[in-house]
């Protein structure tokens, strides 16, 4: 998208830096509405700890994509998995119950 251009890498990257800030916010307000009083320490460290492994797979496994196929197959790979999470994300929010 930025080709060259430092200046417009850095404010791409900042502005998904933004987006993903609101995202995790809002998600974790979504377990904590759905979530039993009672369980919602169980469930915030169970979310930090799929995070953490996420942190810790997805950069590995994205670099093996890009060097074994191609960088357009680890950016398809990202889209894939961020409209996945994006359309669970709608479904969850469209549920009965945290109406």
């Amino acid at each position: 998208l930025v080709g060259q251009n430092e200046a417009a890498y850095y404010g791409l990257m900042g502005v998904w830096a933004l987006g993903e800030t609101f995202m995790m916010t809002a998600t974790t307000a979504l377990a904590a509405d759905v979530t039993a009083p009672e369980q919602r320490g169980a469930a915030t460290s169970l979310r930090a700890q799929v995070g953490d492994l996420t942190f810790m797979v997805m950069p590995v496994m994205l670099g093996l994509i890009a060097t074994s196929h191609s960088h357009a197959a680890a950016f398809g790979v990202t889209s894939v998995c961020g409209l996945g999470a994006t359309a669970a994300f709608w479904r969850l929010t469209t549920s009965s119950k945290v109406r």
